[in-house]
C-alpha cells in the first residue's frame, strides 16, 4: 500500500506529459463534484480495505463529458489487484470500478451521438477515437487519454486511460458508484438496444471483449487443444469462445470452487470437451511428482496443448521464492504460470497472456521459449471498441448468454463486503451484478439479490435458540394470522443527506418491494404500532397476557428482508420472558481477516408511561443504521425529526435516539410524580378526625400503589441506563466516531442516570409520606371511634342507674303489696260515707317492714356476690 501511494507521489513530483486531451487525475469528485449533492460510491482506502462512502455527485468538466446514472456495475478479478495493493499509484479515496452501464442524465455541449435518457454501456478504457490506434479500433492503446509519465517509461509506450484503475492509467473515477463522469462519451459509450437487459449488456464493458480478444489474438483454430489458466469469468468465457472457434478440447487449470462452477454452468453441448486440472493437488517446480505441465502433456498426446491462455494474473505466487521476491519488491509479478504455459504447450505452440501483469518478473524460462519456438503473445488490455458491436449482435441473436457466468446479484451498498467475499471465493462467487437504486427490474435469468448486510446475519445472539423458542413463536404468529380487523400501517422514516422521507405501508408485499429496491438510508426508523385485541379474539392459552398485537405478515417480512430479531417479535406477541426490563447487546468488531466487517446490534424494552409497553432494536454497520420501534412515543419521534431537521449530523450520532427515549421517559415520570405529589398534599390537609372517611383512605391506598408502580418502573429505567452505559462503552471499540460525540454521550447518560436516581429518591420520600399519612388517618379514625365508645359507655351507665332506681322502688313497694294481697289486710273503711281506720292496722306495718328489710338485704347480697364473681373473672 505504501509503495502504491509513494509511486503516485513520485508521479506528481515528476509531472505528467502533455499528450492527454482530457483532464487527468479526477479519481474522485471531492474537488470537482456538486458539494451539495451526495452519492454513494466505493472507494479504495488501502490494502484490502474498501468502503462505501458518500461523495459529491460528479459535474460536467469538459464539453465532451456525459454524466451517467449507473444502473449496473460489477467486480472484476482485476479489481482484486487494486484491493491487494498490487497495482501502483492508488490514492486514498479513489473510486473504483471499470465496468458499468447506465442511463444518461447530462451531456456536454459538444456531444453529438449520446442522448439523455437512453441506456449505454461504457468501455472500460477511455479512447479518443482519432489517434493512430483508435482509427484501427485498438482503443486500449489510445495515445491521447493517459498522460502518466511512469506508465510510459515502464511500458515503453502509451496505453489508454482506464476507469477506476489507479493513476497509472490516468486517474479516472470508476463506475462502482451511483453516478460517473464519462469523458469523450461519444466514443466510449455504446447504446443498449431494446430487448437487451442491463445484466447482459454490462459485460460488454470488459469481460466479454477481453475473453473474446484473448481467443482471437492468441489464435485458436479448428481442432486445437486449448489450456486455460484461471477459471474465473474471463477464463470461463474464453473457453466458450475457444469452442466457438472450433477447439476440440478445453482444459481449465485452477482449483475449487471455480472448477466445479465451470462444470455446472458450462453449455451442456460441450461437456464432453471439458477437462479440469486442480493445481493445488499437484506439485510444482523441479520434481518427479505429477505437475501441471506433466498433466497437460498426458492429456494432449504427450506433446501438450496447441494453445495456452493465461487468464489469472501475475500477483499469485505458488512457491516461497517468488512470494518473497514480490514481498520485498524484487519483482512485481511471478513467472510461474507463464513458465507452466511455455513448458506445457507443444513445440511452436502459442501462449497468450490476458491476465494483468504490472511490471517485472524473475526466473522467466526464456530458454524453453527460444529453443521450442513458443509464440508468447501479450494480448494487452482488450480493445473493447474492436469487438463490442459484434458481441452485442451475438447477444441479440441469442448466440451468446453472458449470464452463464453470473453467480450473484448484490447491492452497491454491500459492495465493500462483497470484495472480501469475492477475494475469498466464498459461496462460489464467480461474477456479480451490482445494482444501484437506479437499476431497472431484474432480468428473469439474473440471480436473486444476495444481501451482505450485517443486520441480516442469522447467527446473532438475538436469534439463538437458547433465547428464542421457535415453535412457540411460530405458533403465536400463525394464531395472529387468523385474527380479524384492520392492522395499523408500518411507517418507514428515512433520514439521509439532510432530508426526511416518511412512508407508510399497509401491505407486506409493498414493504418487501421497498426493502428490496430502496437502498439503506443513513438512519432508518421502522415504526410498528399495536392493535388492541378484544377478549373474545384472544387465545384461551394466553389468558390475559396478550392485549395487543402487530400484523404477523409485516413481522415476517421485516425478519426476512430487514433483519428484525426474533426476540423483538416475541415481545410483540407477549411470549417469552414477560417481565419488562430485557436488554441484549451483540457486537462483531472489525477484523482485517474478515474483510473489515463490523456490526453492532442492540435490543431493549421499556415502559414509557403507565399501561404501555415499548421495545426497540438497533442494527448498524457504522455506515447505515436501522431502528425497529414498537410503540415509539410520539413525543420522541417529534423531537427526533425536529432535531435532525435542524442538525442533520444528529442522524448519525450514536445512541441519540436512546437518549431521547430516556429523557422523554424521565419527563413523563416527573410529571406523574408532580401530579401524585399534588394529590398527597391535598390529603395532607386532613388533620381533624371528623374529616376522615373511607374515600380519603382509599385514595391514599391507591396513591401508595401508584408510588410502588413508579418505583418499579424507575428501577427498570435505572437498569436501562446502566445497559446504555455498558453498550456505549462497547460501541467505540468496534466503531469509529469523534471523541467529542463520545464525551457528549457520556455526559448525557450521566445526567439521565442522576435524574433517574433523583426521581427514585423522591418516590421513596413520597411513598414514606403516604404511608405516614395512612397511619395518621388510621390514628384519627381510632380517636373518633374511642370518643364514640366513651359516649356509649356514659349512656349505658346512666341507663344502669335508672334501672337500679326502678328496681329499688319496685323492691320497696313489692313486699307491702305482697303482704296486703296475702292477708287481705284492710286498714281504711269507707262504710257509712265516712273513712274509718281498722282497729288492727298495726298488723300490716309490723309484717311489712321486716319483710321489706329482708328483701333489700337479699338483693344487696346478690349484687355483691355478682360483683365479686365478675371481678374474679
Amino acid at each position: 500500500m505504501a509503495t502504491s501511494k509513494a509511486a503516485y507521489v513520485a508521479e506528481k513530483v515528476i509531472g505528467h506529459d502533455d499528450n492527454a486531451i482530457t483532464q487527468q487525475d479526477v479519481s474522485g469528485y471531492q474537488q470537482t463534484g456538486e458539494a451539495g449533492t451526495k452519492m454513494k460510491a466505493l472507494v479504495w482506502k488501502g490494502k484490502q480495505k474498501v468502503e462505501i462512502v458518500d461523495v459529491p455527485k460528479p459535474n460536467l468538466l469538459e464539453d465532451t463529458d456525459v454524466i451517467l446514472k449507473v444502473t449496473g456495475s460489477t467486480v472484476c478479478g482485476s479489481d482484486l489487484h487494486l484491493y491487494h495493493g498490487a497495482v501502483v499509484q492508488l490514492a486514498d479515496g479513489d473510486i473504483l470500478g471499470h465496468e458499468f452501464c447506465g442511463i444518461v442524465e447530462q451531456v456536454g455541449s459538444a456531444i453529438n451521438k449520446v442522448q439523455v435518457g437512453k441506456r449505454y454501456v461504457a468501455s472500460f478504457q477511455i479512447a479518443c477515437g482519432d489517434c493512430f490506434f483508435c482509427k484501427q479500433k485498438l482503443s486500449s492503446q489510445c495515445e491521447k487519454t493517459n498522460a502518466n509519465t511512469a506508465a510510459k517509461s515502464l511500458y515503453g509506450g502509451r496505453t489508454a486511460g482506464i476507469f477506476g484503475y489507479s493513476h497509472l492509467t490516468g486517474g479516472f473515477a470508476g463506475g462502482q458508484a451511483e453516478y460517473v463522469r464519462v469523458p469523450l462519451a461519444d466514443v466510449n459509450l455504446l447504446e443498449i438496444p431494446e430487448g437487451v437487459s442491463d445484466e447482459k449488456a454490462l459485460y460488454l464493458s470488459d469481460v466479454l471483449c477481453t475473453s473474446y480478444h484473448a481467443v482471437k489474438d492468441t489464435a485458436v483454430y479448428q481442432g486445437d487443444e486449448v489450456a486455460i489458466f484461471g477459471a474465473g469469468p474471463i477464463g470461463q468465457m474464453a473457453g466458450v469462445f475457444a469452442l466457438g472457434e472450433g477447439a476440440s478440447k478445453v482444459i481449465f487449470v485452477d482449483t475449487e470452487p471455480r472448477l466445479t462452477f465451470i462444470r455446472e454452468h458450462f453449455p451442456a453441448e460441450h461437456s464432453d470437451k471439458l477437462f479440469f486440472i486442480d493445481y493445488k493437488k499437484l506439485s510444482h517446480g523441479i520434481t518427479s511428482k505429477e505437475t501441471v505441465v506433466s498433466m497437460l502433456k498426458d492429456m494432449c498426446g504427450g506433446r501438450g496443448p496447441d494453445v495456452a491462455i493465461e487468464c489469472a494474473a501475475g500477483e499469485y505466487a505458488k512457491g516461497w521464492m517468488h512470494w518473497l521476491e514480490i514481498a520485498v519488491g524484487a519483482e512485481t509479478d511471478t513467472s510461474e504460470i507463464v513458465n507452466e504455459m511455455i513448458e506445457g504447450v507443444r513445440n511452436y505452440g502459442r501462449c497468450g497472456i490476458t491476465g494483468v501483469y504490472v511490471a517485472y518478473t524473475n526466473h522467466f524460462n526464456i530458454g524453453s521459449l527460444m529453443q521450442r519456438g513458443i509464440r508468447l503473445i501479450g494480448n494487452g488490455q482488450a480493445p473493447v471498441h474492436k469487438y463490442w458491436e459484434e458481441l452485442l449482435a451475438k447477444i441479440q441473436k441469442g448466440e451468446l448468454n453472458p449470464l452463464q457466468m453470473v453467480s450473484h446479484r448484490v447491492r452497491l451498498e454491500d459492495l465493500d463486503k462483497v470484495y472480501a467475499k469475492f477475494d475469498a471465493k466464498e459461496d462460489s462467487m464467480q461474477k456479480v451484478f451490482v445494482e444501484t437504486k437506479f437499476s431497472l427490474p431484474k432480468e428473469s435469468e439474473s440471480p436473486e439479490i444476495t444481501s451482505h448486510r450485517p443486520i441480516l446475519a442469522p447467527n446473532t445472539a438475538m436469534n439463538q435458540p437458547e433465547v428464542v423458542n421457535y415453535d412457540v413463536l411460530e405458533a403465536a404468529l400463525q394464531e395472529r394470522e387468523k385474527w380479524q380487523g384492520i392492522w395499523p400501517a408500518v411507517r418507514v422514516v428515512d433520514f439521509c443527506k439532510g432530508q426526511t422521507i416518511d412512508r407508510a405501508f399497509e401491505l407486506a408485499a409493498e414493504l418487501e418491494t421497498f426493502l428490496k429496491e430502496k437502498s439503506q438510508a443513513q438512519l432508518r426508523l421502522i415504526l410498528l404500532e399495536i392493535r388492541q385485541v378484544t377478549p373474545s379474539s384472544k387465545s384461551h392459552r394466553q389468558g390475559e397476557i396478550i392485549s395487543a398485537a402487530v400484523n404477523p405478515a409485516m413481522l415476517r417480512c421485516l425478519r426476512e428482508h430487514a433483519g428484525l430479531f426474533n426476540t423483538f417479535i416475541e415481545a410483540t406477541c407477549g411470549i417469552g420472558h414477560w417481565y419488562s426490563a430485557k436488554h441484549m447487546c451483540y457486537d462483531n468488531g472489525c477484523d482485517d481477516h474478515r474483510g473489515g466487517r463490523a456490526k453492532f446490534e442492540m435490543f431493549y424494552e421499556y415502559i414509557p408511561q403507565e399501561r404501555s409497553h415499548s421495545c426497540t432494536q438497533l442494527s448498524t454497520d457504522f455506515k447505515s443504521t436501522t431502528y425497529f420501534c414498537l410503540s415509539l412515543p410520539g413525543s420522541v419521534l417529534a423531537r427526533l425529526m425536529r432535531d435532525v431537521a435542524a442538525n442533520a449530523q444528529l442522524a448519525t450520532r450514536p445512541f441519540y435516539l436512546e437518549t431521547l427515549i430516556a429523557d422523554e421517559a424521565m419527563r413523563t415520570w416527573q410529571r406523574d410524580i408532580a401530579l401524585k405529589r399534588t394529590e398527597l398534599k391535598s390529603l395532607d390537609k386532613i388533620i381533624d378526625h371528623s374529616e376522615v372517611n373511607n374515600r380519603s383512605i382509599n385514595e391514599l391506598h391507591a396513591l401508595a400503589r401508584q408510588w410502588h408502580i413508579l418505583a418499579r418502573n424507575l428501577s427498570d429505567y435505572a437498569a436501562l441506563m446502566k445497559f446504555f452505559k455498558s453498550a456505549s462503552q462497547r460501541y467505540p471499540s468496534i466503531g469509529v466516531y469523534r471523541l467529542e460525540e463520545m464525551a457528549i454521550l457520556n455526559g448525557t447518560l450521566e445526567y439521565l442516570d442522576s435524574s433517574c436516581q433523583s426521581l427514585n429518591r423522591l418516590i421513596s420520600d413520597y411513598s414514606g409520606r403516604t404511608k405516614t399519612r395512612i397511619d395518621l388517618l388510621y390514628h384519627l379514625a381510632n380517636q373518633a371511634e374511642s370518643q364514640s365508645t366513651r359516649e356509649l359507655a356514659e349512656l349505658a351507665r346512666q341507663d344502669s342507674a335508672a334501672m337500679l332506681t326502678i328496681a329499688a322502688v319496685t323492691l320497696l313497694f313489692l313486699p307491702g303489696t305482697f303482704i296486703a294481697s296475702i292477708l287481705s289486710t284492710t286498714i281504711f273503711n269507707f262504710a257509712d260515707g265516712e273513712m274509718q281506720v281498722y282497729k288492727k292496722w298495726w298488723i300490716f306495718p309490723v309484717t311489712v317492714v321486716p319483710f321489706t328489710i329482708l328483701v333489700f338485704i337479699v338483693w344487696f347480697a346478690w349484687l355483691g356476690r355478682k360483683r365479686r364473681s365478675a371481678e374474679r373473672r
